[in-house]
């Protein structure tokens, strides 16, 4: 049944080959929740970075829409292919991605923002927590202590390896730098996505996981 759930909220992203539906106006929408917390899915669609296109992270817009629905979380989630990379660029349409984010901060006094994505098997690890050494975080290990134990229930983790989320671009440090909140990257690895049973632990400890940091 949540498998269901999540395939149905995926065909919209899916949509002209993970490019997106386009439409007038932004291209990422805004959900609204009543927990002071915020997920991010920049990827959910294709991306723009340096003139190349470079593939969505798939089911991520998906797995955001149905946390937020499940636990009370905001988020905001890219919504179609803009020429743009909000975790890239701090310009242009990616930059209004992550105005959009400090703007819900202001208005619903959100607490902490964690920014979800995908990355390939070849990695070493199924999921890497990135907190640019601990600085995105302001050095507060209390979440990052809950994130490990509840992740490592599903698989391996590791904590900025690969992914640090260290540029002043990616979405977590600007956010951070411009708000004061704590802000983690996620990777999840597509193991955990594309199969079907480490879809549903990766649901349910994702859950339990919003459920204990707010």
């Amino acid at each position: 049944m949540e498998l269901e759930k999540i395939r149905k909220l995926d065909e919209k992203y899916k949509s002209n080959n993970y490019n997106g539906i386009k439409n007038k106006g932004n291209n990422f929408k805004i959900i609204e929740g009543n927990k002071p917390i915020i997920l991010s899915a920049p990827h959910a669609v294709k991306q723009i970075r340096e003139g190349r296109t470079k593939d969505e992270d798939k089911l991520t817009g998906a797995i955001v829409e149905y946390l937020c629905t499940k636990t009370g979380a905001n988020g905001i989630i890219r919504t179609w292919n803009n020429n743009d990379d909000p975790n890239y660029y701090n310009s242009g349409n990616s930059l209004e991605y992550k105005k959009a984010i400090l703007n819900c901060i202001k208005n619903k006094n959100i607490a902490i923002l964690i920014d979800v994505h995908g990355c390939k098997d070849n990695h070493g690890f199924d999921l890497e927590i990135g907190t640019n050494n601990g600085e995105n975080i302001n050095y507060n290990t209390n979440y990052l202590e809950i994130l490990k134990t509840e992740f490592s229930k599903i698989g391996k983790v590791v904590i900025d390896e690969k992914f640090k989320s260290s540029k002043p671009t990616t979405v977590s440090s600007f956010i951070n730098k411009n708000s004061g909140i704590p802000c983690i990257q996620i990777e999840i690895a597509s193991n955990l996505r594309n199969r079907e049973s480490g879809l549903i632990k990766l649901l349910e400890v994702f859950e339990n996981v919003i459920q204990k940091i707010i």
